[in-house]
């Protein structure tokens, strides 16, 4: 089973310069091999969320090379195995950038991103 969360950090005051991310991914029953996987994992390259909408429209989240870091917490006893990964960060707001229209996710004629559009970070 896998959940996934976007959010934004309860704590952080919104009124600041910057945009704070939270991603949090948790895999019950993982496998011994997905474990091994996490650990030899080394820095993030770009990280990009896609979300299909209608159609052929879609909302996509990029965030640039080392703008999100990762921790993992491992649980792994008798009852369960959970692998929990944590996406996070903090860019600029002058680092995030809106792009709308055809190849961006969204209609020719949506120039506010209602049909969809990307959303670029520390770009």
């Amino acid at each position: 089973m896998c959940n996934i969360y976007l959010a934004h950090n309860p704590n952080f005051n919104w009124g600041s310069t910057l945009v704070a991310f939270h991603k949090l991914t948790a895999f019950r029953e993982a496998a011994i091999a997905d474990f091994v996987t996490r650990l030899n994992k080394g820095a993030l390259d770009e990280v990009i969320f896609q979300e299909k909408n209608a159609g052929a429209y879609y909302d996509k989240f990029m965030f640039n090379t080392n703008v999100l870091s990762q921790t993992d917490e491992m649980v792994i006893n008798d009852e369960e195995r959970t692998l929990k990964i944590v996406l996070e960060g903090r860019v600029p707001i002058y680092a995030v950038s809106f792009l709308y229209g055809t190849g961006n996710g969204g209609s020719a004629a949506d120039t506010r991103g209602t049909t969809g559009g990307t959303i670029k970070f520390g770009y």
